[in-house]
């Protein structure tokens, strides 16, 4: 996934058959996916949590953030059933991850395979993570917390959203903004981060749905653990 060479460029090089490469990659993809998601994509809780929400404070200020939220999409080639379904408002077929992402770009929650055309609220309200915040908000926001998202989300005591701008905001709701896109920038940063380190995330050339979403949640459980990595050693 780090770079774009295809399967047989990889079986050349290394002189192995095609089906070699292609069942070698799936079976990692399926032991990160399946034994490691837990352990690298879990969401703030306990001790954690307060760092989370200490840290976006020290951004610019905003208490009780407990995540950055975003959705991002990942272009793959022309699918077989329902294409225009996934045709994006940039005219590309695309797949939809929406992430939630901590004060150091780290993925806390993942969840992706919505076809392109469809909207970012309706992809967060059909999400666990939206689901548990409707029905059960105390499991994932206790004590006042929310997430920070852009005007395509809702406004909720879950998901502080900015004031749209018309031009008249006053001084203070300006503030806001400026204060609410500071801080949300982790997850668009984490984003750039993920596509800049695996080079088949901008272009996803995998045919199967189930494996092309397993693909692209096992690049976040990477993308995590190399970011454990390098904050272990700063």
């Amino acid at each position: 996934m780090g770079m774009q060479a295809s399967d047989y460029a990889i079986s050349h090089k290394f002189g192995v058959s095609d089906s070699t490469v292609f069942h070698c990659i799936r079976e990692v993809v399926n032991v990160i996916y399946e034994d490691l998601q837990t352990a690298f994509i879990r969401w703030p809780r306990g001790e954690y949590a307060d760092a989370v929400v200490a840290g976006f404070q020290q951004k610019q200020g905003m208490d009780n953030v407990i995540g950055a939220i975003d959705g991002s999409h990942v272009r793959i080639a022309c699918p077989h059933k329902d294409p225009a379904d996934y045709v994006n408002r940039k005219s590309y077929y695309s797949i939809i991850l929406q992430a939630v992402c901590d004060h150091k770009m780290r993925f806390t929650d993942v969840y992706v395979g919505w076809p392109g055309s469809v909207h970012d609220a309706r992809v967060y309200r059909n999400s666990p993570l939206g689901q548990t915040a409707a029905q059960h908000p105390d499991e994932v926001f206790p004590n006042g917390r929310f997430l920070v998202g852009d005007a395509a989300y809702p406004l909720t005591q879950q998901m502080m959203t900015p004031f749209k701008d018309t031009g008249v905001l006053s001084g203070e709701k300006m503030h806001y903004n400026f204060c609410h896109s500071s801080t949300r920038m982790a997850i668009e940063r984490a984003f750039g981060l993920l596509k800049g380190r695996f080079r088949r995330l901008p272009t996803l050339n995998v045919v199967c749905p189930e494996r092309r979403c397993r693909v692209i949640v096992v690049a976040c459980i990477l993308h995590n653990i190399w970011s454990l990595v390098v904050f272990s050693t700063i």
